[in-house]
């Protein structure tokens, strides 16, 4: 576990690691994370998961930092969202990216290399003021409140990098055309796109058709500062409000996947394939970041091919659904791609396998 020191000084509270060069420099002034630069701030989002977890877990213990998820993770309200700022985040953006909400502060502020950085989600809108104007009262409410129309305050959309585009001397988002082919204020070649239900009937299973699904995602979140290329596939049950991911299920369903991507400010592209088993015990669920960091993607694709046994199918897409026999039916329809293959060796049912293929 990291050694961390968190000491009080008149400019705030100081988050230091004097046992690690590579363990990101935190300061928290006026309720904010400060990082003195964007290689700071990029230490911590690049950190594996355990080590970074500790160190949001000590932030979030400190009394002079709230985070946006401290703050809301027990404030629910209707259609599974919570509420940012006064607009409804989904609560699987929410947990889907959290580290990136556990930087910021209840506001949605974050502070890198000397600017302030607000996320709206409504808007999908970074906004940013120096620190220095930020000093002055009237400045720091007119950013709080994304109001532009103070000359000091900029906006960026979402799919900006922000942080290099500052780097870079702009303060807000230029005339598109006037950037036209300039990389990083360039969009990925392929938005954030959902995989379809998968519902079935439990072999063996007492529960009544559509009680049971694998229900998938594929997904690129893009906020200015912090983009997330990932997927991931879970078995719930159907509650008495809404469906959960289920402790118990099949565990013998698995992904087969591969992904490449190019990174803004990058020639090569990376890219890697392989295959995740559903676990053995816990969250019946699988899920695979292809890329996170605070560059965005020029382009991206990626391939997630789920393999489970089943007799009796029901797919549902843009409110309309079918039930479909996997002994007599083989489909192709749009958005996952239906292969129905033979019945496996050894067993009484065929093997209902789906398909993926986004980007490029």
């Amino acid at each position: 576990m990291p050694l961390l020191f968190i000491s009080c000084s008149k400019r705030g509270v100081t988050i230091s690691s004097p046992d690690d060069s590579n363990l990101p420099q935190i300061e928290i002034e006026h309720g904010h994370l400060i990082f003195p630069s964007a290689g700071e701030y990029l230490k911590l989002v690049s950190l594996g998961i355990n080590v970074r977890n500790t160190i949001l877990k000590n932030l979030e213990d400190s009394p002079a930092f709230t985070s946006y998820t401290e703050r809301i993770k027990n404030d629910w309200i209707n259609n599974n969202t919570r509420v940012f700022n006064g607009c409804g985040v989904p609560e699987d953006v929410l947990d889907d990216n959290a580290v990136f909400f556990s930087i910021l502060d209840q506001y949605g502020v974050v502070g890198i290399d000397g600017f302030l950085y607000k996320y709206d989600y409504c808007r999908n809108n970074i906004y940013v003021i120096s620190i220095s104007d930020a000093a002055k009262t009237t400045n720091y409410n007119d950013f709080i409140n994304c109001r532009t129309t103070n000359s000091l305050i900029g906006a960026f959309p979402s799919y900006v990098d922000v942080i290099e585009a500052v780097a870079q001397g702009y303060r807000t988002m230029p005339d598109e055309n006037s950037v036209s082919g300039i990389d990083i204020f360039q969009r990925g070649s392929l938005e954030t796109s959902l995989l379809e239900d998968f519902r079935f009937n439990e072999i063996g299973a007492s529960d009544g058709a559509g009680s049971v699904r694998m229900d998938g995602k594929l997904a690129y979140f893009t906020a200015g500062l912090y983009f997330h290329f990932y997927a991931k596939e879970k078995f719930q049950r159907k509650g008495l409000l809404a469906w959960y991911t289920s402790n118990d299920g099949p565990r013998n369903w698995f992904v087969n996947y591969e992904y490449k991507y190019q990174r803004r400010g990058r020639s090569s592209e990376n890219t890697e394939q392989g295959n995740l088993n559903a676990p053995k015990t816990g969250e019946n669920k699988v899920d695979k970041t292809f890329y996170e960091g605070n560059r965005g993607l020029k382009k991206y694709y990626a391939k997630w091919d789920v393999d489970i046994y089943s007799d009796y199918a029901k797919v549902s897409r843009n409110g309309g659904s079918r039930w479909i026999d996997i002994f007599e039916n083989r489909l192709y329809q749009a958005g996952r791609l239906k292969n129905y293959l033979p019945g496996i060796p050894g067993t009484t049912q065929d093997q209902f396998h789906y398909l993926v293929k986004s980007g490029y």
